[in-house]
């Protein structure tokens, strides 16, 4: 394809000098060659961009052009604009691939691994992108961000095509949306899982936050999955001019749970005469579970077939993960934004029988209201509060700590191994202990370095140890 069909394609309404074909369209000066599209993300690459073949820039604001052999395109919106180069270059691809997004301010991550787990199941190869990273059947990569950046989505995209994979199933962020990390990416299905408080450091407000995630339903064009439940339904709803399909448990829906309840710290609900056993622990997984259910029917799968799936299915490491020890339940949950961990200790409280001990505290550089939010449901609803690192980043820990606490009678031990030890040394017959904030990650982040942890390691670390005392 020739630049001059590339640009008409993306929009771009301008002529260039030298109309070649286009071998390549990267942001990576490392990935360039002859004849390749370089969208300049960082001017200082561009000389050697060019140096390496590329025959067209494309750049945001004002650079200087010295060579009078390349196409240089200036353009309004350089994110945008590189979402839009690569649809044009590659929208071949999604004759070949379904995408399935999901949004929401919580359950992402459970809700896409449980839809991609299934499709893999039934034999439909399904590639799942999210929080944990790029995970093939037979190969993985971590990654920086929830939601990839577009040439990162159509590489694997195309990786994935060869492999003979039908699905894409991708959680999708706000941050990624705003940055036009999904703009251009023709969803099969879009899934909204909930809405609350989050990222209010980067969007600045709940109006902004909220529109952000709805905009991909406004441009989309073939069938969203809503939760009817959630207060901010009708907000999505509205903008929808195709096919939709709604969950719930409370409100008139297509697909409704009924007779929610755990057995042996197991979800199990009805959804009309079919009795569902599920592995999770907590019935707000319940929700994720019905999104789940909800979009595979409207692929058409059988309700008999999600049943059986789920009796078996072992959820997400890290997210309610329930360890039982001696008369205790120890539970390792990624709850870090007031929503998500509220649902953890309202449970988590109701199936106390003695005291709820609770271990965690809150991020670095991310909106410090929080954190006053998170202390008060600490102390509403945890009996033991012990406050400790996750990851700071560059605000000074103590400081993040002391703002959680206020003039509540929690302690705060800042290392977080040793928070937890003290927390577990803490349980008394019949305590529950819950360590929040972390999930399955494996490192804590501070400002100059990077420490090795994961929680469930730690903690299984100390049961071997006590139990071989």
């Amino acid at each position: 394809m020739k630049i001059q069909t590339i640009l008409r394609k993306s929009y771009i309404h301008k002529k260039v000098l030298y109309n070649h074909y286009v071998s390549f369209i990267t942001t990576n000066v490392n990935e360039v060659f002859p004849n390749a599209i370089f969208v300049a993300i960082n001017h200082d690459d561009i000389n050697m961009a060019i140096a390496k073949g590329a025959k067209t820039v494309i750049y945001q604001d004002k650079i200087i052009k010295n060579n009078p052999l390349i196409n240089y395109i200036n353009v309004y919106n350089i994110r945008k604009t590189k979402a839009l180069l690569f649809k044009a270059y590659y929208n071949y691809i999604f004759k070949h691939i379904k995408v399935i997004g999901i949004i929401g301010t919580n359950g992402k991550s459970t809700t896409s691994k449980l839809i991609s787990d299934f499709l893999n199941y039934k034999g439909v190869k399904s590639l799942w992108i999210g929080t944990h990273g790029v995970e093939y059947i037979d190969e993985s990569y971590k990654t920086n961000n929830t939601t990839l950046d577009i040439s990162l989505f159509y590489r694997h995209a195309i990786h994935a095509i060869n492999k003979g994979y039908k699905y894409i199933v991708m959680e999708i962020s706000s941050i990624g949306i705003s940055q036009q990390r999904t703009f251009g990416i023709p969803f099969y299905r879009l899934i909204f899982t909930n809405f609350g408080l989050d990222h209010l450091d980067y969007h600045k407000s709940k109006e902004e936050y909220l529109f952000t995630k709805i905009v991909p339903f406004i441009k989309l064009n073939s069938m969203a999955i809503l939760n009817a439940d959630d207060e901010e339904f009708l907000s999505f709803y509205k903008y929808l001019d195709i096919d939709c399909y709604t969950y719930a448990m409370n409100k008139e829906a297509d697909v409704m749970a009924f007779d929610i309840h755990n057995i042996d710290g197991k979800l199990c609900f009805r959804i009309q005469d079919n009795i569902f056993r599920t592995n999770f622990y907590g019935d707000f997984f319940t929700a994720n579970v019905l999104a789940f259910i909800t979009t595979l029917k409207s692929l058409g799968f059988n309700i008999l077939d999600l049943k059986k799936f789920l009796n078996s299915y072992m959820p997400l490491n890290g997210r309610m993960e329930l360890i039982k020890y001696k008369n205790n339940k120890i539970v390792i949950d990624y709850a870090h934004n007031p929503a998500a961990l509220k649902k953890c200790l309202e449970f988590l409280k109701k199936e106390t029988p003695k005291r709820l001990i609770a271990v965690g505290g809150a991020g670095g550089n991310r909106e410090k209201e929080k954190r006053t939010e998170i202390g008060d449901l600490l102390n509403e609803f945890a009996d033991v509060v012990i406050i400790c690192d996750d990851n700071p980043r560059n605000e000074d820990n103590l400081e993040i700590a002391s703002s959680i606490k206020k003039d509540y009678n929690f302690e705060i031990i800042l290392d977080r191994k040793l928070a937890i030890k003290r927390a577990f040394d803490e349980l008394k017959e019949y305590d529950v202990l819950l360590i929040f904030g972390k999930g399955n990650e494996d490192e804590i982040i501070y400002k100059d370095m990077q420490v090795k942890h994961n929680d469930k390691e730690f903690i299984l670390s100390l049961i071997k140890k006590y139990e071989s005392c």
